[in-house]
C-alpha cells in the first residue's frame, strides 16, 4: 500500500495495493492498483485498471479505464471513462464528459458536452450546459439540457425535463416524455405497442414512425400529414388519428408552436436548410461556453494569488509584532509598527485589484525622542505599559494609530 500526505511534483504509481493521498501538486498516473483514495489533485489524472476509484477534487482532466467503480465529487477539466464494471457517480464536471461501456452512471452538473454510449444501467443526469448525445443505454433521465439532445437505441424510458435546444430521438423505446423543448423535435422509428410518447415543443415537430399508433396533435403552426393516416379534427383544432391497429396502439401526444409533420417525407426535405442553420448556431454557442470556462479559470487563479498574498502579509505582520515585543526595553519604533499594519492591508487589496492600486498613506510623523535618562523603576513601569499596549494591538482590540497615540502619551 502507498500512504502519503502531500506530493509536490508529478507522481506515477504502478502495481500497488491501496493508494491513499491527501494532495498531489502535479500530474498523477496510476496503473494496476487496488483502491484509490485522493482528496485533491492539482493537475491531470490518468487511472488504468483499478479496483475502486474515489477522488474528492481534480483540478485538471480525468481519464479512467478498466475500473470496478468510480466516485468523484469535482472535476475542473474534461472527464472520460471507459470499461467500468460498476457504477459511475459524479458531482460536478466543468468540462466535457465522455462515458463508454459502464454499468450505470449519475452526474449532478456538467458544464460541457456529454457523450454516453453502451451503458448497461440507468443514466441519471441533473444539468448539462452543453449538448447531450446518448446511444445504447437502457433508460435515460435528464433534468435540464441547455444544448441539443440526440438519443438513439434506448429500449426503456426516456424522460427529459427542459431542453433548450433541439431534440432527436431514433429507434424509441417503451416511452418518451419530453416536458419542454425550446427547439425542434424529430422522432423516427417504430413505436412499441402500448407505449406512451409525449412531446411539448416550441419549434417544429417531425415524426416518421410505424407500428400501431394512436396520436393526438395540437399545433399553432399547422399539421402536415403523410399517406395512410386516418384522422379527425375537432373545433379547437386538435387532431386525433391512428396508424395500424388501434386496439394495440401506442399513444403519441404532440403539442407544438411550430409545424407538425406526421409521416410526410416532403415536409422533412423542406426544412433541411433550417436544420443546417441551427447547427451553425450551435457551433457559436459552443465557442461561447469555452470562452466562459477560460474566464472562470482566470478568476480562480486570481483569487488563489490573492489568498497567497494575504498569507504572506499576515506572516510579515506577525514577525514585526514579535520583534517589537522582544525589543520592548529599547525605544519602540511605533511608526514602523503602524506602517506594517497599513502596508499589510494595502498589499492585500492591491492583490485583489491590481489595476487600481490604493494610493500610499502619508508616513506618520516621527515620534519625539525619549528623554535621555530614566530611572530603573521608570523604565520598568514604561516597559510593562508598552507591552500591554502592544498586546492589545496584537489581539485587535485597538488599531495601530490608537497604539501609537497611547505610547506617545507615555513619553
Amino acid at each position: 500500500d502507498l500512504n502519503l500526505d502531500e506530493v509536490h511534483g508529478n507522481l506515477g504509481v504502478k502495481q500497488s495495493g491501496a493508494v491513499r493521498l491527501r494532495s498531489v501538486h502535479g500530474t498523477f498516473a496510476l496503473k494496476d492498483v487496488g483502491e484509490v483514495q485522493v482528496e485533491e489533485v492539482h493537475g491531470d489524472v490518468s487511472i488504468r485498471n483499478a479496483r475502486q476509484v474515489q477522488l474528492d477534487r481534480v483540478e485538471g482532466d480525468l481519464a479512467v479505464s478498466e475500473a470496478m467503480s468510480v466516485l468523484v465529487d469535482q472535476i475542473n477539466g474534461d472527464a472520460s471513462f471507459s470499461r467500468i464494471a460498476g457504477a459511475i457517480e459524479l458531482g460536478r464536471v466543468e468540462g466535457d464528459l465522455s462515458v463508454t461501456d459502464a454499468a450505470g452512471m449519475t452526474a449532478d452538473h456538467v458544464n460541457g458536452d456529454v457523450a454516453l454510449a453502451s451503458i448497461r444501467g440507468k443514466v441519471n443526469l441533473g444539468t448539462v450546459e452543453g449538448e447531450l448525445s446518448v446511444s445504447n443505454v437502457p433508460e435515460l433521465h435528464a433534468d435540464h439540457v441547455n444544448g441539443d439532445v440526440a438519443v438513439a437505441g434506448v429500449p426503456g424510458a426516456v424522460n427529459l425535463g427542459m431542453v433548450e435546444g433541439s431534440l432527436s430521438v431514433a429507434t424509441p423505446g417503451s416511452s418518451l416524455n419530453a416536458e419542454h423543448v425550446n427547439g425542434d423535435v424529430a422522432l423516427n422509428g417504430t413505436l412499441q405497442d402500448g407505449g406512451e410518447y409525449t412531446i411539448h415543443a416550441e419549434g417544429a415537430v417531425r415524426v416518421m414512425v410505424d407500428g400501431n399508433v394512436h396520436f393526438t396533435v395540437r399545433s399553432e403552426g399547422g399539421i402536415e400529414l403523410g399517406e395512410g393516416l386516418t384522422v379527425t379534427q375537432d373545433a379547437e383544432g386538435t387532431m386525433e388519428g391512428h396508424l395500424g391497429d388501434p386496439e394495440r396502439a401506442a399513444h403519441l401526444v404532440i403539442e407544438a408552436n411550430g409545424t407538425v409533420c406526421l409521416n410526410n417525407p416532403e415536409c422533412f426535405e423542406s426544412r433541411h436548410f433550417r436544420h443546417r442553420h441551427r447547427h451553425h448556431h450551435r457551433h457559436h454557442h459552443r465557442r461561447d461556453r469555452q470562452y466562459e470556462r477560460e474566464v472562470e479559470a482566470e478568476v480562480r487563479q486570481a483569487m488563489a494569488e490573492a489568498r497567497a498574498e494575504m498569507k504572506r502579509a499576515q506572516e510579515t505582520l506577525r514577525a514585526e509584532m514579535k520583534r517589537a515585543m522582544r525589543d520592548v526595553d529599547a525605544e519602540v519604533d511605533v511608526g514602523r509598527v503602524g506602517d506594517v499594519v497599513r502596508s499589510t492591508v494595502r498589499d492585500f487589496v492591491s492583490a485583489l485589484r491590481p489595476m487600481a492600486p490604493i494610493p500610499p498613506i502619508p508616513p506618520v510623523p516621527p515620534v519625539a525622542p525619549a528623554p535621555p535618562q530614566r530611572s530603573a523603576s521608570e523604565r520598568n513601569t514604561r516597559t510593562e505599559e508598552v507591552m500591554t499596549i502592544l498586546r492589545m494591538l496584537q489581539e485587535g482590540r485597538i488599531t495601530a494609530d490608537q497604539a501609537e497615540q497611547l505610547i506617545r502619551a507615555l513619553d
